[in-house]
């Protein structure tokens, strides 16, 4: 079964408002600077979030917030593809993988603002919960694993 994402951008870049399925192949045509390289930029941000959320869920056990820790690697993810956002005007991004998982960027007060969905913190925040190795891998290859096809 073919997942179908959904993005909806309101204000970012050229993009006054855009709402739309993201399917695997998924194409933009239209004229020169209107936002179609902005619209792939933030597709691939989202879609690579899985390889952010697979490094903090593996590195949880050494770092005492793996929820702070995912929030600061997609920020720095989010200015290493867009640049410095002190510029920018207020815009509001979401991306939902599933009807209960999404993820929604917005800018306050020049900084990227990064809101999970209660599935995704609880994805995230679990790892908090078990201290010994083999419990934690058992628990999150569980939890991935109830995900896998959503962020796939």
């Amino acid at each position: 079964m073919i997942q179908i994402h959904y993005i909806t951008i309101d204000n970012f870049g050229p993009v006054k408002y855009f709402s739309e399925e993201v399917r695997p192949l998924t194409l933009f045509i239209g004229p020169q600077a209107s936002g179609k390289s902005t619209i792939s930029k933030l597709i691939y941000y989202f879609r690579s979030i899985k390889d952010d959320l697979f490094k903090t869920i593996l590195e949880a056990e050494n770092t005492e917030n793996p929820h702070a820790d995912f929030i600061r690697d997609l920020r720095s993810k989010f200015l290493g593809i867009f640049g410095t956002t002190k510029h920018m005007r207020r815009f509001k991004i979401t991306y939902k993988y599933d009807t209960n998982i999404s993820i929604v960027l917005t800018l306050k007060q020049g900084y990227v603002y990064i809101e999970f969905s209660y599935e995704l913190k609880h994805l995230i925040g679990v790892t908090k919960i078990n201290s010994l190795r083999s419990q934690f891998l058992s628990v999150i290859y569980n939890l991935f694993e109830r995900f896998r096809k959503v962020l796939f």
